[in-house]
């Protein structure tokens, strides 16, 4: 979840040519689609919001409170 909010993020200032991340490499179970690397560059997803679906089953595993 963190790759694509970072992606959003890197795309939406004009300044930043790259970004850095090691998130790719840990467990996500947060998504349903996968979110790869080409060529170790992504793409932000295009869908409204995040452009991402969360797996409730996840968000319900950790969700606290």
């Amino acid at each position: 979840m963190a790759q694509v909010f970072q992606a959003h993020q890197t795309a939406a200032f004009p300044g930043i040519e790259y970004a850095i991340s090691i998130t790719h490499v840990l467990q996500d179970d947060l998504m349903i689609e996968h979110f790869d690397m080409d060529n170790g560059y992504y793409e932000p997803p295009t869908k409204p919001g995040l452009g991402v679906h969360f797996n409730d089953d996840a968000v319900d595993k950790y969700r606290r409170g």
